[in-house]
């Protein structure tokens, strides 16, 4: 799981119980979803069902780990200007 992909925490579970209040999602590049609490994943073939009553917000350590990322490619630009 790279950085880049996006994260998200969800705060209302999916119409058929695929996602809950509280999971971790990560969408890949290919459309797979990936699901820290589940431990695996749904194929890209099958997000579209299991995504329907969704609500989800970036997830914050996300946030914050891209923040620090940032800080860090910073501090290596001042070396090099």
């Amino acid at each position: 799981m790279a950085l880049s992909d996006p994260r998200f925490v969800v705060t209302k579970g999916s119409n058929d119980g695929t996602f809950r209040e509280g999971d971790h999602i990560t969408l890949y590049p290919g459309g797979d979803i990936g699901c820290r609490e589940a431990g695996g994943w749904i194929n890209a073939q099958d997000a579209e069902k299991a995504l329907e009553g969704v609500d989800m917000i970036p997830d914050p350590e996300w946030i914050q780990a891209l923040k620090e990322e940032a800080e860090r490619y910073k501090e290596l630009l001042k070396v090099y200007t």
